[in-house]
């Protein structure tokens, strides 16, 4: 008996984590649904405010609620652009494609209200660059490119206003290599 009623403990721990609650049971209240059939997918602003082309996109949601989302601009020789949600529009920070050359493997991340963006630029060897929006323009954290060499299988991280970056570097033989600004 004690085997069954750990099973049941189990099964009912394992659907409140899967379902967001207890799955409706045969007989049971159904005026009550789990999270997952009541979601439903709204456009957030409106649908392709990108202009051009959006590659290489990624999302971050700031401490405050306000989503931000980097993308690799076809509108803009498929540059860096960083867009904001505000007021129920989405605007660009700072001007849409900043980036020296065409970019890929962004990385989008605010710390304390600052969004900072990686990615491998074309137009600096294929290397990485870290750049952070200085409340009228984008700057290039470090003065250049991050890696020595042409990079891949890049991710950023900010902690307390350092960014750390992660990568397989050719210079290196493509081994991992992992650099924080100080």
């Amino acid at each position: 008996m004690k085997v069954c009623a750990r099973k049941a403990i189990v099964f009912l721990l394992a659907a409140i984590v899967a379902f967001g609650g207890l799955p409706i049971l045969p007989g049971s209240d159904g005026g009550r649904a789990y999270a997952a059939s009541d979601g439903k997918w709204e456009t957030v602003g409106n649908a392709g405010f990108s202009g051009g082309q959006a590659s290489y996109s990624d999302l971050f949601i700031a401490d405050d609620g306000t989503p931000y989302l980097a993308y690799s601009d076809g509108q803009n020789s498929y540059k860096a652009t960083v867009m904001k949600f505000s007021g129920g529009s989405w605007a660009p920070v700072g001007n849409v494609g900043f980036s020296a050359g065409s970019v890929s493997g962004i990385h989008l991340q605010v710390d304390n209200g600052i969004p900072y963006i990686a990615y491998t630029d074309s137009g600096q060897s294929n290397k990485i660059v870290v750049m952070k929006y200085e409340g009228t323009s984008w700057t290039t954290v470090g003065g250049g490119p991050v890696s020595a060499g042409g990079s891949n299988y890049m991710s950023m991280y900010v902690y307390n206003g350092v960014p750390y970056v992660a990568y397989q570097d050719q210079a290196s033989f493509f081994k991992g290599t992992m650099k924080k600004f100080n």
